[in-house]
């Protein structure tokens, strides 16, 4: 996890990353690995710039993917 992390931070700098659906559910069971490990892998690349994003559950945990699909063809629904 910690891996797929740091690429995505190095890629695009995020200032937050937040878990849903099974993540969210099993979140607290690699939290603390995920974050000493991204800070290993961040550490080098950090001269100057903060790419350690912070990470956080989301509140809707399995519903935030159904409910974001839902606005996105409500907000657009000549597209769908």
């Amino acid at each position: 996890m910690a891996q797929a992390l740091n690429a995505y931070a190095v890629l695009f700098g995020p200032e937050v990353v937040i878990f849903s659906g099974g993540f969210s559910h099993n979140f607290e069971h690699f939290q603390n690995k995920t974050l000493q490990n991204l800070k290993v892998l961040l550490r080098d690349r950090r001269d100057g710039l903060d790419f350690l994003p912070k990470i956080c559950v989301s509140q809707m945990q399995d519903d935030a993917g159904l409910l974001g699909a839902a606005r996105v063809a409500l907000e657009f629904p000549n597209r769908f």
